[in-house]
């Protein structure tokens, strides 16, 4: 689901339900979230807004039924999200049951919604209901026993320094030593799901950077490469562990190493990967 995060949108709906989010930038210094749902189905997520390319390459590898309200529409390939959503064959819903709420004075285009559990149908009746057999599986280990977890740690993700938007773009993350997560603040404030009234949380926070460009188009579009390899962050157990990201194709699963060259073991629970430019972001430990 791709899930508006401008600051006029927020509160949203669903985050805490889904098993991995992906943040990176739109347009404008302006951040937006693909929501992966798997374990749990909302029967509310949102706001929903438009997609782009980049997101579209993180989705193949998944196979997943795609929420969106509308998308980039280019002459260029490597920008033209609603060309390439027929090409990669994406089963795609777009708004399909989706519905619009003014709840808290919200307006167009931050008050559409959608329902996991819907899509399920959907699918189902699409005969979609087949696990796809393409996924790789991450490694996952147990949590590391209180013992053996850092004291405290607080980060700080900077999308695009340049248009900095007064900070509200700009997120925070606390560890939490009892749960073994991470809460987010975004803006300067906690960042609530509002469907669970719980901050925003992650057992594991990716801070992966990529390359991000711009198109030179009139709308200030990105090109921002998925494919290839670079530098990570990994947020786990209140431990901060550098390494790298790899990923060889659109449709394969970006893997995680340390710098030894051994997979990272994940804990298990909600993944949260921010992709950071090489550019225009910044990852600064406030404390540690």
């Amino acid at each position: 689901v791709m899930i508006n995060n401008h600051a006029d949108a927020r509160p949203l709906s669903g985050l805490n339900s889904a098993d991995i989010v992906i943040e990176a930038n739109a347009e404008s210094g302006i951040t937006r979230h693909l929501g992966i749902f798997w374990s749990k189905a909302p029967e509310k997520v949102g706001p929903i807004r438009s997609l782009r390319q980049y997101y579209l390459e993180w989705l193949s590898e998944y196979d997943a039924i795609l929420i969106h309200d509308g998308c980039a529409e280019t002459s260029d390939p490597r920008t033209n999200a609603c060309g390439n959503i027929y090409t990669y064959g994406t089963k795609d819903i777009s708004t399909l049951g989706a519905w619009r709420s003014n709840e808290g004075g919200r307006v167009a285009p931050h008050n559409e919604y959608s329902s996991i559990s819907n899509a399920w149908e959907y699918g189902v009746k699409m005969n979609w209901n087949s696990f796809p057999s393409s996924i790789q599986s991450f490694e996952f280990k147990r949590d590391a026993p209180i013992s053996d977890r850092g004291e405290k740690t607080v980060v700080k993700t900077i999308f695009h320094t340049r248009l900095s938007n007064g900070g509200l773009y700009d997120a925070i993350w606390t560890y939490d030593r009892s749960t073994n997560s991470y809460f987010r603040k975004i803006g300067g404030q906690a960042d609530m799901d509002q469907e669970t009234n719980t901050q925003v949380n992650a057992k594991v926070v990716v801070i992966q950077e990529v390359k991000s460009v711009s198109s030179g188009d009139d709308k200030g579009r990105l090109i921002t490469t998925t494919i290839g390899e670079g530098d990570a962050v990994f947020l786990q157990d209140g431990k901060i562990v550098n390494g790298k990201w790899k990923k060889t194709s659109r449709t394969d699963r970006t893997k995680y190493y340390d710098n030894s060259g051994k997979p990272i073991q994940f804990n298990r629970g909600r993944i949260w990967i921010a992709m950071i430019p090489q550019s225009d972001g910044k990852f600064d430990i406030i404390e540690q």
